[in-house]
């Protein structure tokens, strides 16, 4: 079985749905807590980390 395919809208309402999970404004039950852990290794602080994901979901909704 074949995993269903996911568009650009999808992808970043999901995307959305964890940097909600990720501010503390809304517990999303599909986002995994280590994200939060990856954000803080990747950028930091976790203000940065959301800034630089919403430019990911920008981007992903000019396709």
């Amino acid at each position: 079985m074949t995993a269903p395919t996911v568009n650009g809208e999808e992808q970043a309402q999901q995307e959305l749905g964890n940097l909600y999970w990720l501010s503390g404004d809304l517990i999303d039950e599909s986002a995994p807590g280590i994200l939060i852990d990856a954000a803080m290794d990747k950028f930091g602080r976790i203000d940065v980390a959301i800034n630089n994901g919403v430019l990911i979901i920008q981007e992903l909704l000019m396709k």
